[in-house]
């Protein structure tokens, strides 16, 4: 899978499928992950952690606005801008 080449629902739906994995629960997207209680400050370092991996990125914890990796779609942008060359 060539990670440049994905597109926003692409991205959407495997950090989906990574932060249901880490955290047991189902993921809605558009709702905040945070005040949903699906997302927990411990759980936000295992899911970055995750999608450093996953998306072979490197994630600076100064570029994180909470607020707006706070859903399915805040994330998406976030990891689509950081792929791109």
């Amino acid at each position: 899978m060539d990670l440049i080449e994905l597109n926003l629902e692409q991205i959407a739906n495997e950090i989906s499928s990574l932060i249901e994995r880490i955290t047991g629960k189902k993921v809605v997207k558009n709702h905040s992950l945070m005040k949903s209680g699906i997302i927990t400050s411990i759980t936000f370092v295992e899911v970055l952690v995750a999608l450093e991996d996953t998306f072979h990125i490197s994630i600076d914890f100064t570029e994180i606005d909470k607020d707006t990796v706070d859903s399915i779609e805040g994330f998406s942008a976030f990891i689509s801008k950081k792929l791109k060359p």
